[in-house]
């Protein structure tokens, strides 16, 4: 071995001895580094394999200075520059993790290898120790296969010959002077009364209630998903993690004693270079859950890692194995890990829902999860582009319940896309909604605890036959199936203001926003649910903030452009509807010509309105409210009833609609609210 010593406590003579690592001895650290970070001892912690490898990196690079507690925590773990290492022991504790799995790394292989990576207790400088052959049979440390990660400790390895290290190691501070044995019996007493009143007290500073970024303690367990790692190292399998991920959060979000936050925002720290005490501050959560998956053939191992958000420490790590069949059972037995360590209650309904679960045929999943991923890459705005992305989304769904007929994934996830086509205007609603509540039905006859099924057929039941009690009821079932799900949530709210209650209707908005604060959909539905209750000032605050975030990429034209109609402020209107394409938009745009007294320009609007009403089924409500501003009160009605007959969508905003106000005082317009089934 060689000897290092310094008085400062930085290495002696670092250049000349880094010097004699020659290249092929780099290229060989390098390939054994990478040999451990995909062995079952690294492959399921994040952290611990970006610690090393920043560690090995920096000590090849000769970067020793770098390597001190501050700089690291800095570095790696986004701590501030003056942070307090004495009472922060993140670095500490993710060393301690890195030397256990290099012990289980090497006490795992079948031979000694001809090269060891250690870190001393102490240091954060590895060492490189490289074993002389004693014979051509000599082996090279072996690629590790990849059986079940172990979560228990691990014991250090038994010491082996060494030949002298390469690099250099941060020395350990001097042991201390050895007391007298006296003076050592006084010592040990001081010691016991500190740890009685140390342990206590220490457990308290770990478990107090912690204030959020806004001062406010925290009303319940919070968590989120970080988007699992896809380990098989095949691109195209980015979506299957993509799809475990989502799953596991609705499953978590069953768990009515949990804050989840939703896929949208959780998706949005892929590859995110932020740090995990970044981004739990930001969405204000106590907890982070961060994994991996690795699919090999049928089978898929996924190794989840539970960490405490406010010291950033892990808690609970475990490795999950299954057939591919089993992935839902899976996850189920995987939320229901999380929930128990983090010690909320999980009651036996949601038990009882993670253990119903039947094997699913593996293409069949497959299929549907890419269909999942076209549909909610569909949901944040409306054009041609999100209908082409419905449409394929559509042929997937189809093909998986051909592939496993007794899927009901599929059949919920069909419901909500037939409604998305509608927004589109790609289908008409009279054929739409036939079949979303066909498709809903058959998803609860298949699962009667699948909540998408409910909130898609109460949907469904208020679009086709204006059955409000029996949609309440839906959704309600729904969201005591999975009180986490903000699309069932934000259904359930535009219900509420549709029905007339619009205070009920912004709390549920207001639970949303924490829910997924960073979803582009929840965003434009939540501006919708504001402006229909009438508070616009709110609904624009919204838009802005949104835009300032990049939450969106640009600002709700239509939304803006319907609140400058409201307002009267009908240039402004026109200047941000004019690009509309789509019946919604063109109805506003020929709403505000009409205000501003351009009669042509909003007789142009109702012929392409009526001209859409005739290829595709959608614009008659649009129709009714351009003659509304025109003040013909008699052609209003008539598209009204143009739009039941075709069951336009439009007709069940009837009692929110600021655009209808100039009819609320005819006679006639009380009979066509009880043809809405909605009160006068």
């Amino acid at each position: 071995m060689v000897d290092y010593a310094s008085d400062s406590g930085i290495p002696m003579a670092t250049r000349e001895r880094h010097e004699k690592l020659s290249a092929s001895h780099a290229n060989r650290i390098r390939q054994h580094l990478n040999d451990i970070l995909q062995s079952p001892a690294y492959i399921g912690s994040k952290r611990s394999r970006a610690l090393l490898q920043a560690l090995v990196e920096d000590a090849l690079a000769g970067r020793f200075d770098e390597l001190h507690e501050r700089s690291i925590g800095v570095r790696l773990y986004g701590r501030t520059p003056d942070y307090d290492t004495a009472n922060d022991a993140i670095v500490r504790v993710n060393a301690t993790e890195v030397r256990k799995r290099l012990a289980q790394y090497y006490r795992e292989l079948d031979a000694e290898p001809s090269l060891r990576i250690e870190l001393p207790s102490g240091t954060y400088a590895p060492r490189f120790v490289f074993r002389e052959a004693t014979s051509s049979n000599t082996a090279s440390a072996p690629t590790a296969s990849i059986p079940t990660v172990s979560a228990e400790p691990s014991v250090a390895p038994e010491p082996v010959a060494q030949l002298p290290v390469l690099l250099p190691a941060i020395p350990i501070p001097a042991e201390p002077v050895k007391a007298s044995p006296g003076k050592r019996w006084i010592s040990i007493a001081a010691i016991g009364m500190l740890v009685l009143f140390a342990v206590p007290l220490a457990w308290f500073a770990l478990h107090r209630p912690r204030p959020m970024a806004t001062g406010q303690l925290v009303e319940q367990p919070s968590i989120l998903v970080l988007p699992m790692e896809n380990l098989s190292g095949d691109h195209a399998q980015d979506f299957f993690a993509d799809g475990i991920t989502d799953e596991l959060i609705a499953d978590l979000g069953q768990v009515s004693g949990l804050r989840t936050i939703s896929r949208t925002s959780a998706m949005s720290f892929k590859k995110t270079p932020k740090t995990l005490p970044e981004i739990a501050r930001e969405l204000q959560v106590q907890w982070v859950v961060e994994g991996s998956i690795l699919r090999q053939g049928n089978h898929v191992r996924v190794t989840a890692q539970l960490i405490d958000a406010a010291t950033d420490h892990p808690v609970w790590t475990s490795t999950f194995s299954r057939d591919i069949s089993d992935i839902f059972k899976l996850q189920g037995e995987l939320a229901l890990a999380i929930a128990e360590k983090i010690q909320v209650e999980v009651t036996p309904k949601t038990r009882e829902r993670f253990d119903q679960t039947r094997p699913v045929n593996s293409e069949a999943q497959q299929t549907y999860l890419q269909g999942m991923v076209l549909l909610q890459a569909s949901t944040a705005n409306i054009n041609s582009e999100q209908a082409h992305n419905i449409e394929a989304a559509i042929k997937l769904f189809q093909r998986s319940i051909q592939l496993d007929p007794g899927f009901a994934q599929p059949h919920a996830a069909l419901a909500e896309a037939y409604s998305r086509l509608v927004e589109c205007s790609a289908m008409p609603y009279a054929k739409a909604y036939p079949l979303q509540k066909a498709e809903a039905q058959q998803a609860i006859a298949l699962n009667p605890l699948l909540a998408e099924g409910y909130a898609e057929l109460a949907s469904a039941t208020i679009d086709l036959e204006y059955g409000w009690e029996a949609a309440q009821n839906g959704f309600k079932k729904a969201l005591d199936l999975n009180p986490g799900s903000v699309p069932i949530r934000l259904r359930y709210a535009l219900f509420l203001s549709k029905t007339g209650h619009s205070d009920e209707a912004v709390a549920q908005v207001e639970l949303c926003r924490k829910l997924d604060p960073l979803s582009a959909r929840m965003v434009l539905e939540a501006e919708y649910i504001y402006f229909y209750s009438r508070k616009y000032d709110q609904a624009i605050a919204l838009d802005q903030d949104a835009l300032a975030k990049n939450i969106v990429t640009s600002k709700n034209n239509h939304l803006i452009g319907t609140l400058d109609v409201v307002r009267g402020d009908n240039a402004q209107a026109i200047e941000e509807l004019k690009a509309s394409r789509f019946p919604t938009g063109i109805g506003r745009l020929g709403v505000a010509y009409a205000h501003a007294g351009h009669l042509e320009a909003a007789n142009e609007q109702i012929r392409a309105l009526k001209s859409s009403v005739e290829r595709q089924g959608v614009g008659a409500y649009e129709t009714a409210l351009i003659y509304v501003a025109l003040g013909d009160k008699d052609n209003a009605f008539k598209w009204l009833d143009r739009g039941f007959a075709m069951h336009d969508k439009g007709v069940t905003y009837l009692i929110i609609d600021p655009l209808l106000d100039p009819l609320r005082s005819d006679p006639r317009f009380a009979g066509v609210l009880r043809r809405a089934g909605l009160p006068s």
